[in-house]
């Protein structure tokens, strides 16, 4: 007898949770996937890529194999879903966990999740509505398309918890940094953003807040935007029109090293707790806010350490202005 996979995937250690994602949501994650990951990785010392922090653990270079591979398999079953619906296959034997790491190229491993997750992305884009609902019996366990997309996705963002607690764990670690929320900004679409008094948090972002667009915004790894008004004043000072908010961050740090941010780490605002994921790409709408509409002045690639922020949300609460902020390793 076979029996269907949970309707809806969620995780309490990487708090996952598939009814947050749309599909789109999903899909445009899995093209962003080897960018995700070159984020939680920027910085790493080239020897403790394929370094393991314990006997029962990966090192980071095995975890990202795997998430390649994860997205391999699963995109291979998806195709078979579509030529041969319900079909049954068996899943092998998991193996033992090898006691010893075993070797990767960086720059290989990357390219080669580079390349899986366009491929993935095509096939998922190309995808008709009555496709989602193709099936696979993986032993007595049906499997279907859509369920899988999004556990791709789950299997990304888990390993890249994995990935940040890796890097705490071998002593790769920032701060604790503090400071303060120095505002909390929302809109019903576009920017800028104004100051609220204060604001609720929930998984899906501030309440009440808008994005004009949702193609580039508004994934759970985007819920919230941070800025440094410290880094604002530094643009103001360099001549830009430029004020909180206008870039259309959520929330307005204050007193924060900006230039030590990285993906992975956890911020905590009272009983808040967010994690980095990306650098926001700015975009033209930001022209109006830069001396002769030059927005690429807090683009990361270029400036790093001068870029917003995206967050995910690993526990909702409220914020104001004047709280204070803690940014960790976690």
């Amino acid at each position: 007898m076979t029996v269907g996979l949970p309707e809806v995937e969620t995780c309490n250690e990487c708090q996952f949770d598939a009814s947050r994602w749309s599909r789109q949501d999903a899909i445009r994650t899995i093209e962003h996937a080897a960018d995700l990951v070159d984020f939680a990785v920027e910085g790493l010392a080239p020897n403790r890529w394929n370094l393991r922090s314990r006997p029962d653990m990966w090192s980071i270079a095995e975890y990202i194999a795997h998430i390649r591979e994860v997205m391999q398999i699963n995109l291979a079953g998806c195709q078979l879903a579509m030529a041969d619906p319900g079909r049954e296959i068996s899943v092998p034997d998991a193996q033992p966990f090898p006691p010893d790491a075993t070797h990767h190229d960086p720059v290989v491993l990357m390219d080669d999740l580079r390349d899986q997750g366009e491929v993935a992305t095509r096939f998922f884009l190309g995808l008709k509505k009555d496709d989602w609902d193709n099936e696979l019996v993986l032993d007595d366990l049906r499997w279907s398309i859509a369920w899988d997309l999004t556990h791709i996705c789950h299997d990304l963002f888990h390993h890249l918890t994995d990935i940040a607690t890796i890097r705490r764990e071998l002593g790769d670690t920032v701060g604790p940094l503090t400071g303060s929320v120095a505002q909390v900004n929302s809109s019903k679409g576009g920017v800028p953003k104004l100051p609220v008094d204060r604001g609720h948090i929930g998984y899906g972002g501030l309440d009440g807040d808008r994005q004009a667009t949702r193609r580039h915004h508004g994934r759970p790894w985007q819920a919230i935007c941070l800025y440094s008004g410290d880094v604002i004043d530094a643009l103001r000072a360099e001549g830009h029109p430029i004020g909180w908010g206008s870039t259309g961050e959520n929330l307005t740090l204050s007193g924060i090293d900006w230039s030590q941010l990285r993906a992975g780490l956890v911020i905590e605002i009272g009983e808040v707790r967010l994690r980095l994921s990306a650098p926001a790409v700015p975009c033209s709408k930001n022209k109006p806010f830069f001396a002769e509409g030059h927005f690429l002045r807090m683009d990361h690639d270029r400036h790093p350490g001068w870029s917003r922020w995206y967050a995910s949300v690993l526990q909702p609460g409220d914020v104001a202005q004047g709280d204070e902020v803690v940014v960790s390793s976690g």
